[in-house]
C-alpha cells in the first residue's frame, strides 16, 4: 500500500478521515483489497484503543532492542533520542 502511515500510529481524526478518503479511492472497486485493508486498518478510540495498542506490544523484545541500539551507539544525541521514544 503507498501510504506513509504506519502500524499503531495515533491519528487525529482530520489524519484519519484524510487516510480514509485516500483508502476509499485507491482501492475503488477492488473488494478484496477493500475486504484486505477492513483487516489490516484498525481504528478505535479512548481507553480501549490504547489497551488494545499496548497489548499488541512484545515489551520484552522491545525492551531488548533499545538496550541493544543503546549500548551499540557511541552518539550521545542517539541515545538521547531513544531513551525519551
Amino acid at each position: 500500500m503507498g501510504t506513509d502511515t504506519q502500524p499503531q500510529e495515533v491519528l487525529t481524526e482530520g489524519k484519519y478521515r484524510e487516510k480514509y478518503e485516500e483508502y476509499r479511492e485507491l482501492f475503488k472497486g477492488d473488494k478484496e483489497k477493500q475486504d484486505m485493508l477492513r483487516e489490516r486498518f484498525r481504528v478505535g478510540m479512548g481507553a480501549e484503543a490504547i489497551r488494545t495498542l499496548l497489548a499488541g506490544l512484545d515489551l520484552a523484545k522491545l525492551s531488548d532492542t533499545l538496550r541493544k541500539e543503546m549500548a551499540d551507539t557511541t552518539s550521545e544525541a542517539k541515545k538521547k533520542k531513544i531513551s525519551s521514544g
